[in-house]
Formats: C-alpha cells, sequence, structure tokens
C-alpha cells in the first residue's frame, strides 16, 4: 500500500542503489544516510516540500520524508516563489523539509499511501501538484521491466531533472528493481562501463549526444515527453544502430499510456501500442481519455480519479494511438483545425529543428507561424513544396529563423510559451 523502503535495503543491502559523480552508495547506506536526516530535521506538517535536485541529498530527503510518514511534495526551484499559490488548497498543511518548528505537534499520517506530489510540466499553463500513489507506479515498474527487458541492464540514468515525472520515475524504478541509478551529470570524468539504460526527451536526442552515449555506455534509451519525429529516429538509427530506442507515451497525469521499438522507423503521428491494461476513449472534439491502473490519484485536495481527460488531440487504429496535437496547439485557420506536426513533418526534410504555432489573426482566427534554426531560408520553394501535399489553408503564412528554439525549465518545447514570446516582440 505505501513506499516501504527498509523492504528494498533487505532485498538488495549492499548492492549500489546511487552514483554520483563516479562515487557509489549502497542501499544500507543509502538508508543511513536518510535515518541520519529524519534526526536532523523537523517533520510536523502532512506535506514536506522539497526542492528537487540531482544529488544524493535530495534521494536521502525523499527517503527520510518517507521515514516520517510524511508526504514529498516535490517541486523545482523555479517554483519556489509560487509555492503559496501551488499549494493554496493545502495552505498551513505544508513545510519545506529545512524549516524547524519547535511544536510539539508529532501527528502521524498513516491513512495515505501517496508517493509523492508533483508538479506539472505547466507547458499548457501554470503547473498543477498532481498526486502519485505507490501502488501505480509499483504496477507499472513490473510493466516496464517486462516490455523494456531490463535484466539486461544494471544502471538506469535520466537527463530529466528530479524535479520531474519522468525523472522520479526512472529514480525509483532504478530502486525498486534493484539497479543502481546514475545521476547524469556531463562533467563527471567517471565512465561506468556497464550496461546503462537512458530515460530522456526527444528534444535532448535532437541536440547531439554521441559524448554522453558513449561516456556512459548507453545501450538503450527510452525517449517521452513529446513525440519524436521520423527525421530524428531515421537520423538516429544511422548513427546508432547498436542501440534500442523506445517511444513511452504518457504524462504525469496518466504514467504509462503506450510504447513502441523504434528499430525500423515509425508510423506518422504514431505513439505505439497500448500498455497492458490500458483502456482509451475519445471525447467529441478527439480528446484522448484514459482509465488505467496507472493513473495519477487526482490533483493535490482532489479526489482519486478513475480516467483521466488529456489535453492530446488523437485516434486508436488497428490497436495504435495516434497523438496529432495538444488541444491547446492545434490552430483554428479560417475556420480550419491545422494540427502543427502536420506541417512539421514535411518541412523537417528541408530545415533543420522546426516548430509550427498559431499566431492571433483578426481575419482568419490564427496565423500559422514557422520558426526554424536554419537561417537562410527559401520561402518560395518550400510554399510550392507544400502545396503539392497540403490544402492551401495549412500553408504558413511566416517563416522565422532564430539561432536556438526556446525550451522549458524541462527541456520541452511549449508553443504557449513561443507564441507568448513572439508577441511580447522577445523572437526576432
Amino acid at each position: 500500500m505505501y513506499f516501504d523502503f527498509d523492504e528494498l535495503v533487505s532485498n538488495y543491502g549492499t548492492k549500489t542503489a546511487v552514483i554520483v559523480e563516479g562515487e557509489k552508495f549502497n542501499y544500507d547506506e543509502l538508508a543511513q544516510y536518510a535515518r541520519e536526516l529524519l534526526k536532523q530535521y523537523s517533520f510536523k506538517k502532512k506535506y514536506i516540500v522539497l526542492i528537487a535536485d540531482e544529488s544524493l541529498l535530495f534521494i536521502a530527503q525523499f527517503i527520510a520524508t518517507h521515514y516520517a510518514k510524511r508526504v514529498p511534495v516535490v517541486i523545482s526551484k523555479h517554483d519556489v516563489d509560487r509555492i503559496d499559490k501551488i499549494l493554496l488548497r493545502v495552505a498551513n498543511q505544508w513545510q519545506f523539509i529545512t524549516d524547524h518548528d519547535n511544536n510539539d505537534n508529532d501527528q502521524q499520517y498513516n491513512d495515505n499511501n501517496y508517493l509523492f506530489c508533483g508538479a506539472t510540466s505547466g507547458t499548457t499553463g501554470t503547473p498543477k501538484i498532481y498526486q502519485r500513489n505507490w501502488q501505480s507506479w509499483q504496477r507499472g515498474f513490473e510493466i516496464c521491466n517486462e516490455i523494456y527487458k531490463l535484466d539486461e541492464y544494471c544502471f538506469l540514468t535520466t537527463t530529466s531533472p528530479m524535479s520531474t515525472s519522468l525523472g522520479m520515475h526512472t529514480l525509483l524504478l532504478s530502486l525498486y528493481l534493484g539497479k543502481a541509478f546514475q545521476i547524469f551529470n556531463k562533467s563527471s570524468k567517471q565512465t561506468s562501463g556497464i550496461k546503462t539504460l537512458l530515460f530522456t526527451v526527444p528534444t535532448y536526442l535532437s541536440s547531439g549526444i554521441k559524448y554522453e552515449l558513449n561516456y556512459y555506455n548507453i545501450l538503450g534509451v527510452v525517449s517521452c515527453g513529446g513525440e519524436i519525429s521520423n527525421q530524428l529516429v531515421a537520423k538516429w538509427r544511422a548513427q546508432h544502430p547498436q542501440i534500442k530506442l523506445y517511444e513511452l507515451y504518457g504524462s504525469s497525469e496518466t504514467s504509462l499510456v503506450a510504447w513502441q521499438l523504434l528499430n525500423r522507423g515509425k508510423k506518422d503521428g504514431c505513439v505505439g501500442q497500448l500498455f497492458p491494461d490500458v483502456n482509451v476513449s475519445f471525447t467529441n472534439n478527439e480528446e484522448l481519455i484514459v482509465q488505467s491502473p496507472y493513473l495519477f490519484s487526482g490533483y493535490i485536495g482532489d479526489d482519486f480519479r478513475n480516467s483521466v481527460i488529456t489535453d492530446d488531440v488523437g485516434t486508436l487504429q488497428n490497436n495504435l494511438l495516434f497523438i496529432h496535437a495538444r488541444k491547446s496547439d492545434v490552430i483554428n485557420h479560417g475556420g480550419n483545425k491545422v494540427y502543427p506536426s502536420e506541417i512539421e513533418k514535411y518541412l523537417q526534410k528541408y530545415l533543420n529543428e522546426v516548430v509550427v504555432f498559431g499566431a492571433p489573426n483578426v481575419i482568419y482566427g490564427e496565423n500559422i507561424i514557422v520558426m526554424t534554426t536554419t537561417h537562410l531560408i527559401d520561402t518560395e520553394k518550400l510554399d510550392k513544396i507544400l502545396a503539392n501535399v497540403l490544402p492551401a489553408y495549412k500553408l504558413p503564412s511566416k517563416y522565422i529563423s532564430v539561432d536556438k528554439i526556446p525550451k522549458t525549465d524541462n527541456n520541452k518545447i511549449s508553443r504557449q510559451q513561443i507564441l507568448y514570446l513572439y508577441e511580447q516582440g522577445k523572437i526576432q
């Protein structure tokens, strides 16, 4: 019913649990460190706020919070200034782990099975605090072990910050299966030399990681947090034919939804087959509804949810899930729905990084804007190419060249953020 690190310690004991800058710490040592912190901190409130970073201290703080029978709330340093707003629904029920309180109120909270609370990425607005219980992820860990053949790997690592759902999932998956979680650090001077599986996001794969792949002896990659394009898959297969490449589709709220092995490319918009016991349906607007045992337990202050209506628009075809766009990213041009990915897949053949987004227009509703890191653009040629494969209402209104595509703190692309920067005149 709840996360019991001592059970893992009894199973794995002297096995390496975490590697930081080449230094190894086993399960016994990690438990001892967490119990030392338990004595140092004052755990008075139900919710204990942890400012996540990629360190042994943060991992030990997370375990110590469970030893204190409290609920960890994992946030990034960027959320600290707005924490009162984010946790408004549980006001007076939370504290930072470093807060000291001499109050004698040592109430126990054994009535919940929450693994932790985390902040959504905020790519579609203000971050929400979601609640994750242990059972949903524990069941998912068993499925991941089978599908990704994790017996082939000794180390797990991730490029995602510990403040993200992907970062926490990788850490706890590793600990649950008795693997060694290697904290990812480009500046580290210690090579593992042991088979490693990497969890990452498409934007990191596209940025070029040849050095890190060799350095960490990465033999498998799971990409999630955004659809991976056909062009990136083809480039990847050409550069790293020996490395298994998987795509995982899910979110902080839904966790595991669909997956596929990309050794032979992929279909446009396809994110793979459903994980076991996942059921999907769609609203009248084609918004994806997910029911599964891997769902979150609602947002903080809410009750458990039996299904989640996502922000993604998609379809199910021959038992394969296709995602066309986020609902908030769909462009309304002249009363027609335009999915950015429809245009991007063609432009990616001729341009470097490409992001398509909509900008308000009084006549058409929204104009179609193309942002790319290619500087010399033959727009006339591109328009002719697109006109052969797309209807006129899907042709771009404008092309913008930039040195770098703006990304969120979690290294994701947010069209809403890009639109904001564009409207503020901060993108030239």
